[in-house]
């Protein structure tokens, strides 16, 4: 909930509802060097933590301590039901499966804010980052094969717009100048 302070009190805003940040995913295409931003369909947990990095310190003249956030170290907790035909599903069971390594392991995921227009006619405002797919689990419930794990940060954000061709299921990134 967005809350504004001003002289004749507080106005309340409206929620930004969890449905209002889309994610998508960077999977690989069949051409080497082209990627495709696909929507990451029939998740059931998307949580990030931006688990800042600090240098903390106290001087001897001081009483109290000092703490500076000096970097992030960004990760974002997922699950998914696997379904058959997905293809970001398909990519992280494979990164799994075959306990792939390194760059093999990285892909690029784009938060889209469906709430904020871009600059261009159509575009909504967007964020796209490296990150290591890191599995740690499967199969844990009856009902539908599931997968879980973390994306972890592996460099900058960065900031820029998306449009999209065919009613938001694949998006194309432009990074800001």
């Amino acid at each position: 909930m967005q809350i504004t302070v001003h002289k004749g009190g507080i106005t309340m805003g409206k929620l930004v509802k969890r449905s209002q940040r889309r994610a998508y995913y960077g999977v690989p295409a069949a051409e080497p060097g082209t990627t495709t931003y696909t929507r990451m369909t029939k998740f059931t947990s998307l949580s990030k933590s931006k688990n800042p990095k600090t240098y903390s310190r106290q001087y001897v003249d001081e009483d109290a301590a000092i703490e500076d956030v000096v970097g992030y170290a960004e990760s974002i907790s997922y699950a998914f039901d696997e379904e058959v035909g997905n293809t970001v599903h398909a990519d992280i069971a494979n990164i799994a499966d075959e306990e792939q390594l390194g760059e093999d392991a990285v892909r690029e995921i784009i938060v889209v804010f469906l709430d904020q227009e871009g600059e261009t006619s159509g575009s909504k405002r967007a964020v796209k980052r490296s990150y290591a797919v890191i599995p740690n689990g499967e199969g844990d419930k009856v009902e539908a094969y599931t997968r879980a794990g973390d994306f972890k940060c592996r460099g900058p954000q960065v900031f820029g717009e998306v449009t999209s061709t065919d009613d938001w299921k694949t998006v194309t990134f432009t990074a800001d100048t």
